[in-house]
């Protein structure tokens, strides 16, 4: 194989409301990036009734679930710790509402867990489970199918499990709401940059993952329930050869939020 990576990104599917945040955020972050948030009451969840959680989860049985009993850990997991490089309000009313220390917290919460669970996880001879209570319903939905698009994205499943060494390099969290007249808020976007690099028994490798997630909120949980992102899988000089590196084989197409 040769010493280039491969490009995976979510294809383009239909709209849902929450992807208005993203596009929001990409304008308006750029025009009030210098604007403090610091002001103002506390952004609270909604009580109306966003997106629902996911039902039991789809990814305990099938292709991988199936095969939790055999799957022997091929590496201790290492821990995946975000750092919040800012939080940014979207609000019609001024002073904009600021975001409560316990929805931050929660807000990484759930983004972490993410990571753990189709990252670290499979990069460690895991299973990969407890997506229904990461996602949401819709979206649980559309990562049950092992050899769709949108899993291949979102989780690291088919590369060389890390045998010699799992290194998190870098976990960074931006995290932006989306705040009505009352100050409640039901939907996040958080961009995300993980680079992870990972010693195989196939090689070296750095997998990075850069992007855009949308959060809504049901019940006082955030869940995953839109993606606009793009991995990297590159080989890297130095340590085990690189020859034996097998990436999985994916389609590239244009990346949409949902």
């Amino acid at each position: 194989m040769t010493s280039r990576g491969r490009l995976r990104l979510a294809p383009g599917r239909r709209r849902s409301p929450v992807a208005s945040l993203v596009l929001l955020v990409a304008v308006v972050t750029a025009l009030t990036a210098a604007c403090s948030s610091s002001s103002g009451n506390d952004a609270s969840p909604s009580s109306g009734t966003p997106t629902t959680p996911g039902a039991p989860d789809a990814t305990s049985s099938g292709p991988i679930g199936a095969t939790t009993s055999t799957i022997v850990p091929t590496i201790a997991a290492p821990a995946v710790e975000f750092s919040v490089g800012g939080v940014v309000v979207h609000s019609p009313v001024d002073p904009a509402p600021v975001v409560s220390p316990e929805m931050q917290a929660a807000l990484v919460d759930t983004v972490t867990r993410y990571v753990e669970a189709a990252s670290i996880a499979p990069l460690t001879g895991r299973a990969v489970t407890g997506f229904d209570r990461i996602f949401s319903l819709d979206a649980t939905a559309r990562l049950a199918e092992a050899s769709g698009q949108d899993r291949l994205v979102l989780v690291d499943e088919g590369l060389a499990p890390a045998t010699t060494s799992l290194v998190v390099e870098s976990a960074i969290l931006d995290l932006s709401v989306l705040a009505d007249q009352t100050g409640a808020v039901a939907v996040a976007g958080a961009h995300i940059d993980v680079r992870l690099h990972v010693g195989s028994a196939a090689g070296t490798y750095v997998l990075a993952r850069s992007g855009d997630l949308t959060l809504t909120a049901f019940q006082g949980t955030w869940f995953i329930d839109g993606w606009a992102l793009a991995v990297t899988a590159t080989p890297t000089t130095g340590g085990p050869a690189t020859t034996g590196l097998v990436l999985p084989e994916v389609t590239t197409t244009p990346s949409t939020v949902r």
